[in-house]
């Protein structure tokens, strides 16, 4: 009996590492994309003020 609880908390255990390893993947791809967004709206916001000057 207490091999299948060894097992089941090895086997949860692995769930948790990978569930952590996708939302840093997630963090990450997000933290990317929110400051190509501020760049772009930056330029796009400099490009403007520049053509009315």
């Amino acid at each position: 009996m207490w091999i299948l609880l060894a097992v089941c908390e090895g086997v949860g255990f692995c769930v948790t590492t990978f569930w952590e390893l996708q939302e840093l993947r997630f963090s990450a791809a997000f933290d990317y994309m929110s400051s190509v967004a501020l760049g772009f709206v930056m330029a796009t916001a400099s490009c403007i003020l520049n053509l009315r000057s």
